[in-house]
């Protein structure tokens, strides 16, 4: 029996994820001849306050792993997802994913044939009230077109982050109200697909987890001069050395990793290494709908406690607008 697969050529495209959940593929072709430094015209024209969420390169034929924030998993094929120019706006999931919910994104990995079958990587998912599990890829390689649950939530808590890791690999997370704790993923026992998963890190009262990455392993060349972008709500941000978090045990409170003025908290955290800080920039979408884009080497590398830097003056004085969502686009000319 025929597929369609069978009729797609396994062609390099590119998949383009907003923030809000749009999605679209386009040709390779659309970054080589730009050449460098020209990635943020190719994300294309969003809504006003919509941010690109990622970027992947991947093949026709790999599978899309889509994550709700309720917790569930749909799987869709690279080459279903419709064609877009530079400046369309790619379709909402939900469009084709007909049994999705009125959940958001939370992330979609882009997964090839040889990632199910390599034994060694795990999906890590992440809850905004902490509860973090690590499940075999393979668990997720056949899902049918109702999705299927990728992770029980508690009563109002959601899915906040997945991520694509292996055993060799740390954890790095924070706290709204700034608490970090980074551990070894060779600590945290494989889960079934359907389990909630255990603490990650002891949160106070009213506080829940702000953001999540992987580190990469030791052996990992980048791994070593790798830096934590830390951004908060109002526009504070800075760059912490890896080294200066030390693995700690889960379940604890983690260290300071921010001093926080009172109206602040964290909003993002991602692991950047140094050629991404070199020639990359970070994008910060705030709740008025702005849009700023800052050279990551304009952040001040500071120390873990340390207070950050006003990266960007935000709309009033009320506090009212806030940092929504950070994007990291990485211009690496070796890498286009």
């Amino acid at each position: 029996v025929m597929s369609l697969e069978d009729l797609v050529p396994n062609d390099p495209c590119i998949i383009v994820v907003s923030e809000k959940g749009y999605v679209k593929r386009m040709k390779e072709q659309a970054f080589q001849v730009q050449g460098r430094n020209t990635r943020g015209k190719l994300a294309g024209k969003l809504r006003s306050d919509d941010l690109i969420a990622h970027v992947f390169h991947t093949h026709l034929h790999d599978k899309l792993l889509c994550f709700s924030s309720n917790g569930r998993v749909f799987m869709l094929s690279a080459h279903e997802v419709p064609e877009g120019s530079r400046s369309s706006m790619g379709v909402a999931l939900p469009r084709i994913l007909k049994k999705w919910d009125d959940s958001s994104v939370t992330n979609v990995i882009p997964v090839s044939k040889q990632d199910f079958d390599d034994k060694d990587n795990y999906i890590v998912l992440l809850s905004k009230n902490g509860f973090i599990k690590r499940t075999e890829l393979s668990l997720y390689e056949k899902v049918n077109a109702n999705g299927l649950i990728g992770v029980k939530l508690q009563e109002g808590d959601s899915l906040g982050w997945a991520r694509m890791a292996t055993e060799h690999e740390s954890c790095i997370l924070s706290s709204k109200k700034g608490q970090m704790m980074r551990f070894p993923l060779s600590t945290l026992r494989p889960n079934g697909r359907t389990s909630r998963g255990c603490h990650s890190m002891k949160l106070k009262e009213k506080d829940e987890i702000a953001g999540m990455d992987i580190i990469r392993s030791a052996e990992d060349k980048r791994a070593k001069k790798s830096s934590l972008l830390v951004v908060t709500s109002l526009g504070v941000a800075k760059r912490v050395p890896l080294t200066s978090y030390k693995d700690q045990a889960r379940n604890g409170l983690g260290v300071v990793g921010i001093k926080l003025k009172p109206q602040d908290d964290v909003s993002s955290i991602r692991v950047v290494d140094s050629d991404t800080v070199k020639h990359g920039e970070v994008l910060l979408a705030t709740l008025s709908g702005n849009i700023n884009r800052i050279p990551l080497q304009k952040v001040s590398s500071l120390s873990r406690t340390a207070q950050g830097t006003q990266l960007i003056s935000l709309v009033g004085d009320n506090g009212a607008d806030r940092v929504q969502s950070i994007a990291i686009v990485d211009n690496d000319p070796e890498e286009e």
